[in-house]
């Protein structure tokens, strides 16, 4: 009976490894023929184009490309107020460009005091685009540097602040 326990133990104790290797907290791709390229973006009013908006509010976008096959994100944001919209836009550091990738709504309007997390996902080429845009159109604007996140307030509904994407070494 005590060889029983023992054996049921184990099992357990090697199952329960197993679920947690399995729920870890992303769903990143591994292994050794996995390329990960990162593309960060600090957000600020000062950047806003055409014309850079005063505002207390700050963010953060986290893209990790995994091969050409996925991209994870992650837009964190701060001291601001009302947030409606995010999105992914195609443009230059001087340019108030079109919609390329539309993160999901904020309805009802959210408020961040503190640094908290506005949207976490993972866009693939089946992904739903804006416009004529397309994955292949997301990758050539993301290698170039002219990609931008912008976060739209009720206030500022042209955008309240925003980042281009940039390519980590």
């Amino acid at each position: 009976m005590n060889h029983r326990v023992r054996q049921l133990a184990a099992f357990a104790a090697v199952a329960t490894i197993g679920i947690a290797a399995a729920c870890g907290d992303d769903d990143e791709p591994t292994g050794p023929n996995v390329t990960r390229t990162t593309f960060t973006a600090q957000l600020n009013g000062a950047n806003e184009r055409p014309d850079p908006v005063t505002t207390t509010g700050t963010g953060t976008a986290t893209l990790v490309k995994f091969n050409n096959d996925s991209i994870t994100f992650t837009i964190q944001v701060a001291s601001i107020d009302s947030v409606i919209l995010s999105h992914i836009h195609a443009g230059d550091a001087e340019t108030a460009g079109p919609i390329l990738f539309a993160f999901p709504e904020t309805n009802p309007p959210t408020s961040f005091t503190t640094l908290a997390t506005l949207h976490t996902g993972t866009i693939t080429p089946t992904s739903t685009f804006s416009g004529s845009f397309t994955w292949d159109s997301l990758l050539t604007r993301l290698s170039a540097g002219t990609a931008y996140v912008n976060v739209h307030t009720r206030m500022n509904t042209g955008g309240e602040i925003r980042a281009q994407l940039v390519q980590q070494p």
